[in-house]
């Protein structure tokens, strides 16, 4: 919500763009854009509580049938619903920057921009937030800003915390590892975190809402522990951009794979030839090679 700061307009700007690409990319080739244009869920603006967001994020995977277990590709949630999610830096500041955008094209339809000058884990809490904002917010405007803390941001996080650890599986996961039902040491957050693949701060906030860890712990822990480190002490993989964000690492992967498929089927059929798909798509001839195979 709130005015776009101005370092992060190009990124909001390459958005627009790269929609209008895909839409006009759809055509040649014949391959449909499966937008989702409408939401397929209710949604009143009296009902805006913590609990109704907790609910909603409950009727969403229920439609998807995701069950209570951890989320292991947000991107293909967001396939399944018929979600576009386009990538870009925006700027690493989430003081002054957006975290994400929420916007309603009118070919393409529903599409979420993700910053990507956020860590791993934020940028998954931000697709979720933003899954919020299209489903529950789009017959409100074609545009939402993820900025702020207003009322509407407010339900998305919950929506977002919800909907990534869900509170039954989180508990049933805690019971069927052996840990204890209120969570003092650091090392229990760890394995929680790893498990539903959230940020560390995400993980404390909800076992803090859920009644899963003490005040005192939960204060301990956030200021205290070094999650990547304490995550590869205990042997679990890390992301190099748990470490560093860098957005030229996202040159192809900031595209939806339905994207890549149209640009590599308009090569292999010759409706481009590979240097003009490579300055369609804003890529180098290295990565058009890399999309083809």
């Amino acid at each position: 919500d709130g005015g776009i700061d101005p370092a992060s307009a190009p990124g909001v700007h390459e958005l627009v763009l790269f929609l209008e690409r895909y839409a006009e990319l759809s055509k040649p080739t014949g391959l449909p854009i499966r937008g989702l244009r409408q939401s397929p869920f209710v949604h009143r603006a009296r009902f805006a509580q913590k609990d109704d967001a907790r609910r909603k994020a409950e009727e969403v995977r229920a439609y998807l049938e995701l069950g209570m277990g951890p989320i292991p590709d947000i991107d293909a949630v967001c396939d399944m619903l018929g979600i576009t999610v386009y990538r870009a830096p925006l700027g690493g500041d989430l003081t002054q920057a957006p975290s994400g955008a929420f916007l309603n094209h009118p070919e393409v339809g529903f599409a979420l921009l993700v910053n990507l000058d956020m860590t791993v884990g934020r940028r998954r809490f931000t697709v979720a937030h933003e899954i919020a904002h299209a489903l529950f917010h789009s017959g409100e405007g074609r545009w939402v800003v993820s900025y702020g803390k207003s009322p509407r941001e407010a339900f998305a996080d919950e929506f977002a915390g919800e909907f990534l650890m869900p509170s039954e599986g989180v508990r049933r996961f805690m019971e069927e590892a052996g840990l204890p039902p209120r969570i003092t040491d650091a090392v229990h957050a760890i394995h929680i975190q790893r498990y539903f693949r959230t940020s560390f701060p995400t993980t404390l906030v909800r076992l803090r809402q859920m009644n899963g860890i003490t005040s005192a712990a939960y204060e301990q822990l956030r200021d205290e522990v070094q999650p990547v480190a304490l995550a590869r002490s205990l042997g679990y993989p890390i992301d190099p951009e748990e470490y560093a964000q860098d957005a030229e690492l996202w040159r192809i992967r900031r595209f939806p794979r339905a994207f890549l498929r149209m640009l590599r089927e308009a090569v292999v059929e010759g409706i481009m030839s590979p240097p003009t798909a490579a300055s369609f798509a804003g890529l180098s001839i290295p990565d058009l090679v890399q999309i083809l195979g």
